[in-house]
C-alpha cells in the first residue's frame, strides 16, 4: 500500500454536464485497483454538506473520469471533496459550467455516459438474473413437484364431471384470448419498431437531435424497468404450461371412461396450438424487442450499444433455458429422489463456505481494529506533532519579540548616536567658525603689531638720523661720545629686549593657541573633550570661548575609549608661522640697523 506521501491527484477539470450531472476528470498516482471504481463525493451547496456516491471509469491511456447525479436546483455549488474508499480526500474548487462544443463531440461524451449507464442496467440484470436462479432451486421445485404429483392422485381418485370439463374449457378459452392480446402486442411492437426505424433514419445525420435521443434512451430505460413485468408474466405462463401438463396427464388418465375424450383431445391440441403460438408470439415480442435494442443501439451511433443488445439476448437465451429447465425437472424426480445425498454434500458445502465467509469476516474484523489502532497512533502522532509544532511556534514568536525589541533598541541607540554626531557636528562647526574668527583676530593684531614695529623702526631711524646728524655736527669729546654711544646702545639693547619678549609672548600664544586648537579636534573626533568634568562647563579660552558640557555617560566612555587612540599629527597653522617668521624678521633688521649705528657711531 502506497505511502500518503506518494498519493496525488491532478484535476483537468470539475464541471457541469447537464444540470444534473457533476463530472471530475484528472490523473491518479499511486492509487490503483478497483478503489477507483467506488467515488464519492461531498458537496457544500446551499449551507448543507451532502455525500453523494457516483461511478467511474479509467480509459487506457487516458484520465479517470467520475459522474456523479446532482440536481441544480439545490443551489449554487460552493466547493466539494473527492472521497476514494474514505481514506484518501482531495479538496475541489467550485464546478464550472462546461464551454459549449461542438455537437459532435457533445453527442459522443453523452453516448459514452449512456453506454455507461446501460452496462450499470446490464449488470443489475444480471444481478436478478442471478438471483432467480438462486430463489429457483431444487427443494423448491421438489415442493412444487410433490403439490402437483399430491393434485394428480387427488384427480385421479375423483371421477370427472362435466364442471372440470367446463373449467378446463374456460381455461382454453382463456389461454385463447390471451393469445390473441399477445399477438396484437407483438403487431403493435412491430409498428413501434419500424415507426423507431424511421425515426433513427430520419434523425441519423441530425445533430441536434440529443433531446430526442435523451427521450428514447429514457424509453428504453423504462422497457428495461418492464423487464421485470416480462418475467412475471413469463413465470405466469410458465405456471399455466405446467397447468396444461397436468391437464395433459389427467386427461390421459381419464381417457378410457370419459364420453368426451375425442372433444377434450381436440381442445388439448388447441391447447397445445395455443402453448405454441404462445411461444411464437413471445418469441416474436422478443425479436421486436430485439430489433428495437438494435435501433436503439444505431441512434446512439458508432455501435455502442450493440454489446448492451446482445447481453440482453443472452439474457433471454438464458431465461430460455431456466425455462427447459424446469420443464425438463418435471421428468427429473426420480433423480431428484437419488439425488439426496448429494443435498447433503452440498449442505455440507455450503457450510464450509458458510465458515470460510465466518473466518474471512473475522479477519475482516482483525484487520479493521489493527486500522483502528494504527489510526489512534496516528492521531496521537499527529496531536504530538501539533503540540510541538505549537512549541516551537511560540518559541519562534518569543524570539522575533526579542530580535525586535533589540532592533529597536539599537534603533534607539542609532538614533541618539545620530543625535550626539549632529551636536559634536554642530559643535565642531562652531568651533571652526570661533577659529575662524580667532585667526582673523590675530591676523589684526599682527598687522597692528606690524605698523607698531615700521613706526617704531622709522622712529628709530629717524633717531640714529638726527643722533648722527648732531655727531656730525657737533663737536663732544671722546667720554662724552662713548657716553652717548653707551646710552643708544642700551636703549637699542632694551628694545631687543623688549622685542625679543614680545617675540615669546607671541610664541607662547601661538603654541597654546595650537595645542588648543589640537585638543579641541582630538575632543570631536572622541566625542568629548579629554581632561575635563563632563558635568561643569569648560572653562573660556584665550580667544574667549567655552567648552560645551557634556551631559551624557555615552560620551565619556566615547572619551575614555578615545584616550587611547593615536590623534594624526596637526599641520601648523600658516598665518601663526607667518607670523612669527614676520617677527623674527624685524627683530633681525632691527639689529642689523642697530649694529650698523653702532658701527658709524664707533668707527671715526
Amino acid at each position: 500500500m502506497p505511502g500518503a506521501e506518494d498519493v496525488s491527484f491532478e484535476l483537468e477539470r470539475f464541471e457541469w454536464t447537464t444540470d444534473d450531472r457533476l463530472v471530475v476528470v484528472g490523473h491518479w498516482n499511486g492509487v490503483s485497483g478497483r478503489r477507483l471504481l467506488r467515488p464519492a463525493i461531498t458537496v457544500d451547496a446551499g449551507g448543507r454538506r451532502t455525500r453523494v456516491t457516483g461511478s467511474a471509469e479509467v480509459l487506457d491511456d487516458g484520465p479517470w473520469r467520475a459522474v456523479f447525479d446532482w440536481d441544480a436546483a439545490r443551489g449554487d455549488v460552493n466547493g466539494a471533496e473527492l472521497e476514494l474508499g474514505r481514506s484518501l480526500v482531495v479538496e475541489l474548487p467550485p464546478p464550472r459550467r462546461r464551454r459549449r462544443r461542438s455537437t459532435q463531440v457533445t453527442a459522443e461524451s453523452d453516448l459514452r455516459a449512456v453506454v455507461a449507464e446501460l452496462r450499470l442496467e446490464r449488470d443489475a440484470l444480471r444481478v436478478e438474473r442471478d438471483e432467480a436462479r438462486a430463489q429457483d432451486s431444487r427443494p423448491d421445485l421438489r415442493t412444487e413437484l410433490a403439490a402437483a404429483r399430491a393434485a394428480l392422485e387427488e384427480l385421479r381418485d375423483e371421477r370427472p364431471d362435466a364442471e372440470r370439463l367446463v373449467a378446463a374449457r374456460l381455461d382454453v378459452e382463456r389461454l385463447t384470448r390471451e393469445l390473441k392480446a399477445l399477438r396484437v402486442e407483438a403487431d403493435s411492437a412491430r409498428a413501434d419498431a419500424e415507426r423507431l426505424a424511421g425515426k433513427v433514419e430520419t434523425t441519423r445525420g441530425d445533430a441536434a437531435a440529443l433531446a430526442e435521443a435523451r427521450t428514447e434512451i429514457e424509453r428504453l430505460r423504462a422497457e428495461a424497468g418492464a423487464a421485470a413485468t416480462l418475467r412475471a408474466e413469463l413465470e405466469r405462463v410458465r405456471a399455466g404450461s405446467q397447468e396444461l401438463d397436468m391437464l395433459r396427464a389427467e386427461l390421459e388418465s381419464l381417457r378410457a371412461g370419459d364420453d368426451d375424450a375425442d372433444a377434450l383431445r381436440a381442445e388439448i391440441a388447441s391447447l397445445r396450438a395455443a402453448v405454441a403460438d404462445v411461444d411464437t408470439v413471445r418469441v416474436d415480442a422478443e425479436e421486436a424487442r430485439a430489433e428495437a435494442d438494435e435501433l436503439a443501439g444505431l441512434r446512439l451511433a458508432h455501435g455502442s450499444l450493440k454489446a448492451a443488445h446482445e447481453s440482453l439476448e443472452d439474457e433471454v437465451d438464458a431465461l430460455r433455458a431456466i425455462r427447459d429447465e424446469r420443464d425438463e425437472l418435471a421428468g427429473q424426480l426420480q433423480q431428484l429422489r437419488a439425488q439426496s445425498g448429494d443435498e447433503e454434500n452440498q449442505r455440507a458445502a455450503l457450510g464450509d463456505l458458510i465458515r470460510e465467509l465466518q473466518d474471512r469476516t473475522s479477519e475482516a474484523e482483525d484487520t479493521r481494529d489493527r486500522l483502528t489502532n494504527e489510526l489512534a497512533v496516528a492521531r496521537e502522532d499527529v496531536t504530538r506533532l501539533q503540540g510541538l509544532l505549537a512549541a516551537r511556534e511560540e518559541a519562534l514568536t518569543s524570539a522575533e519579540a526579542e530580535a525586535e525589541e533589540r532592533v529597536e533598541s539599537e534603533r534607539a541607540a542609532t538614533t541618539e548616536m545620530h543625535g550626539r554626531l549632529a551636536t559634536a557636528r554642530e559643535e565642531a562647526q562652531r568651533s571652526v567658525v570661533a577659529e575662524a574668527e580667532e585667526t582673523e583676530r590675530l591676523r589684526a593684531e599682527l598687522d597692528r603689531s606690524r605698523e607698531d614695529a615700521e613706526r617704531l623702526l622709522a622712529a628709530e631711524r629717524a633717531e640714529v638720523a638726527r643722533l648722527r646728524e648732531e655727531l656730525l655736527n657737533s663737536e663732544v669729546p671722546d667720554g662724552e661720545l662713548d657716553e652717548a654711544s653707551r646710552r643708544m646702545v642700551e636703549r637699542v639693547q632694551r628694545e631687543l629686549d623688549r622685542e625679543r619678549a614680545a617675540s615669546r609672548t607671541l610664541r607662547r600664544e601661538l603654541e597654546i593657541l595650537r595645542a588648543e586648537s589640537a585638543e579641541e579636534r582630538r575632543s570631536h573626533s572622541n566625542g568629548t573633550i579629554a581632561g575635563e568634568d563632563p558635568t561643569l562647563p569648560g572653562p573660556a579660552t584665550s580667544a574667549g570661548r567655552g567648552r560645551s558640557p557634556v551631559d551624557t555617560p555615552r560620551r565619556v566612555a566615547a572619551a575614555r575609549s578615545g584616550a587611547s587612540t593615536r590623534v594624526p599629527k596637526v599641520p601648523p597653522n600658516p598665518i601663526a608661522l607667518w607670523t612669527v617668521r614676520l617677527i623674527t624678521a624685524v627683530l633681525i633688521v632691527a639689529m642689523i640697523v642697530a649694529l650698523v649705528l653702532l658701527a658709524q657711531l664707533v668707527l671715526p
